[in-house]
């Protein structure tokens, strides 16, 4: 009897260790890894591992008991595939978690370089009426050069004077209303996504490429 509970308490396991990683997976979307949920996500992920080793080491001792011998074989299956999957999802949330934190990092970095070229935009304005026409209008009385960003796809700023566009509607100004902005296009395979400087600071939840998310006192685009 006691070797039927195991198998019992290993199908159990095997099928809510199951449904626990699905779910995981479902709910962070395109995002390769459970640890994009937060700490809700790495609780699951945990949980999930747990169960389906708990069901494998219970399907093993089933194994003894010929009646249950085949679905229980099943079962150690189903646990060995959830865990090594498990494991996979949660290695990718790791690496996805670091790589972005240096990413961002990276991007803060940038933004604190582009303080010159902004000061000069601000500058230029505020002695001239209006935003430059271009960034190369800076040089030589606000910038001895246009600098570079430093990044290798993406090494110079883009630049676009706002001022006096007309907007495509009156609900939805052209990038907030901003008399200019600083873009950055930078290829992430067959998408690109976006890094914006909007001088008002008033950043939307989404832009027209993607979800923004705010960093340092620049944008993100995610597309």
């Amino acid at each position: 009897m006691a070797y039927v509970w195991a198998a019992v308490v290993g199908v159990g396991c095997a099928l809510l260790s199951n449904a626990l990683i699905v779910i995981a997976w479902a709910r962070t979307s395109w995002q390769p890894g459970l640890l994009s949920s937060g700490w809700g996500g790495f609780l699951a992920a945990a949980l999930v591992l747990v169960l389906a080793a708990l069901g494998l080491v219970v399907s093993v001792v089933g194994l003894a008991v010929r009646r249950v011998r085949q679905i229980v074989s099943l079962v150690a299956v189903s646990c060995a595939v959830t865990l090594a999957v498990g494991y996979g999802l949660m290695a990718a949330g790791v690496s996805r978690e670091i790589g972005w934190s240096i990413r961002r990092s990276q991007f803060c970095r940038l933004a604190d370089r582009s303080r010159p070229l902004v000061e000069a935009i601000e500058r230029y304005a505020e002695e001239h009426g209006q935003p430059p026409p271009d960034l190369q209008a800076l040089v030589p009385e606000f910038l001895d050069r246009v600098p570079q960003t430093g990044l290798w796809d993406c090494p110079e700023y883009g630049y676009q004077r706002l001022a006096g566009v007309r907007p495509v509607s009156d609900e939805e100004p052209l990038h907030a209303g901003n008399p200019w902005i600083l873009v950055l296009d930078l290829p992430m395979g067959r998408d690109v996504d976006q890094f914006l400087y909007y001088p008002l600071q008033n950043y939307p939840e989404r832009a027209a490429y993607g979800p923004l998310e705010p960093m340092c006192t620049w944008g993100y685009v995610h597309d």
